[in-house]
């Protein structure tokens, strides 16, 4: 009977150690070690955001379960509709499957996780899902509870320090995505009552490409995302982060080895870059 209920113990602890989910170590890729598997980055792309702070764990099934830091969240939309998944929550589900060979993968570079070709290996293949298992696509990450803030060149105290970030807090450009989530709208509007009052300007209502004379693009820090909006130049304190004067238009710089993508959007009179086919997309210097 005891050797039985020992049997049965040990069998238990073995399934018990199986279903355990266990922390990654996600390589950091090495300029000059990895120069191959950067190149082949540059050329595929298709990262996923994994910020510092971010972990990954092993799950039972092989998949890597990836998790942001406390406060941000996927932004992503279903792969088959291509409709927003407004529940998206900071995990994710991530398969790096090779599906000729052996030997596939996960590394990080540029705060994003990438599955790459190993060994034998000669397709390497990424698919990310909910953790319910439903396909999903990865459209960026954001900070809901960051809310909105001006941009400023040097570190604000009090209620100044409140109402601005600086360039360090900004995760990366939004996608054309991100602005179909009802709260970013809800906030941006809000943000524009506060700086003109009851009446906002026409040409921000209509999205006019140009700016009016007396007006100049800040940088401002969306819940994570960095953009630009029309702000009055008389209304200037001296510390907001300009990235256009009068007359003047945002400009989007790709800072890969091989520029591509990065296009210049607007929306309600947000300018924004698109990342498209670029990783490392700004419109700040």
């Amino acid at each position: 009977m005891k050797k039985t209920l020992f049997i049965t113990l040990c069998f238990l602890a073995s399934v018990v150690s199986c279903q355990k989910e266990e922390l990654v170590d996600v390589r950091e890729l090495d300029p000059k070690l990895d120069a191959r598997f950067i190149s082949l980055i540059e050329e595929i792309g298709n990262g996923i955001p994994f910020p510092d702070g971010s972990t990954a764990t092993r799950l039972p099934d092989g998949s890597m379960k990836l998790t942001l830091p406390e406060g941000f969240r996927y932004l992503l939309s279903d792969s088959k509709t291509n409709m927003l998944i407004e529940e998206g929550g900071g995990e994710l589900g991530v398969t790096c499957t090779c599906t000729s060979g052996t030997g596939c993968s996960p590394v990080k570079f540029k705060n994003k996780y990438y599955c790459i070709v190993e060994d034998d290996c000669k397709v390497c293949v990424k698919s990310a899902s909910l953790l319910n298992g439903n396909s999903v696509n990865i459209r960026g990450i954001y900070k809901p509870e960051a809310g909105i803030t001006m941009i400023s060149t040097k570190k604000q105290n009090g209620f100044f320090g409140l109402l601005t970030s600086l360039k360090s807090d900004v995760i990366g450009p939004p996608s054309p995505t991100f602005f179909e989530l009802p709260e970013v709208k809800k906030q941006v509007f809000e943000l524009y009552h506060f700086i003109y009052g009851k009446e906002i300007p026409t040409f921000i209502i209509n999205n006019v490409e140009t700016l009016p004379k007396g007006y100049v693009y800040i940088a401002i820090n969306i819940m994570g995302n960095q953009a630009a909006i029309p702000f009055p130049s008389e209304k200037l304190g001296g510390e907001e982060y300009v990235v256009a004067t009068d007359g003047g238009d945002v400009s989007c710089k790709c800072n890969d080895t091989k520029p591509s993508g990065c296009s210049l959007n607007s929306v309600w009179g947000v300018k924004y870059c698109s990342a498209g086919s670029c990783h490392s997309c700004s419109l700040l210097d």
